[in-house]
């Protein structure tokens, strides 16, 4: 295609625009298009004759700001308050070693229960929830390093 075919084009496009578009926005802006109503696949909203006045302007539907809201599971409870040091954080409270191996929340419940600390050695993991569970009960968890 030439610049002059590529010119002539454009130019048409222009004028079949030109036609259109007022056309186009006073139907738009006329007959406002709704959601609500079951058209809101690009078909116009038919409103009744007895709903408008003469003078009433027309506004377009506008959706609604999006609300915050926070949606908890039932089973959700505010989480405990910050633990205050205990028996379990003295340096002279009992600890329970874990050499090797995934350390679980039952782990972390015993450790409490006991009133002991969590020592783990570097070949231990320590899961998530159990993580969770310890920062919930006040078990203090220490993480050695290989040397």
């Amino acid at each position: 295609m030439s610049a002059r075919d590529e010119d002539l084009l454009r130019n048409v496009i222009r004028e079949v625009l030109a036609e259109l578009l007022p056309g186009l926005l006073e139907d738009a802006l006329a007959t406002p298009a709704s959601a609500a109503n079951g058209t809101g696949n690009g078909q116009r909203a038919q409103l009744p004759a007895a709903t408008l006045t003469e003078g009433d302007a027309i506004v377009p539907q506008v959706p609604a700001p999006p609300v915050a809201k926070v949606h908890r599971p039932s089973g959700w409870r505010a989480p405990a308050p910050a633990p205050v040091p205990d028996a379990a954080s003295a340096p002279g409270a009992p600890t329970i070693r874990v050499e090797r191996g995934a350390v679980t929340e039952r782990a972390v419940k015993e450790a409490a229960r006991a009133g002991a600390r969590l020592v783990l050695s570097p070949r231990a993991v320590l899961t998530p929830m159990a993580r969770d569970r310890a920062r919930s009960l006040g078990v203090e968890i220490e993480k050695e390093t290989p040397c």
